[in-house]
């Protein structure tokens, strides 16, 4: 391949990167909150601690992290 085959290459990758980052991931936000509740939740299952409805009602992140006043959707009561 010769010099200028490689610079089309590049020019090519180069510009498919940036199409793809601007077209499929920008703005694209993992939600933390609820992997991490689910990969918690999963393991509590997985050991028969509690059942999914008792999980649901003992780890309220919001609480947790010292917010008094919230519900389950973080609105105050």
């Amino acid at each position: 391949m010769g010099r200028a085959d490689a610079e089309i290459v590049r020019w090519l990758l180069g510009d498919a990167s940036a199409s793809f980052e601007k077209n499929c991931v920008r703005g694209i936000k993992a939600n933390h909150q609820k992997i991490s509740k689910l990969s918690h939740q999963e393991a509590a299952l997985n050991l028969n601690m509690f059942t999914a409805e008792e999980f649901d009602e003992l780890v309220v992140p919001m609480t947790m992290l010292g917010h008094s006043g919230t519900t389950r959707g973080g609105l105050q009561s």
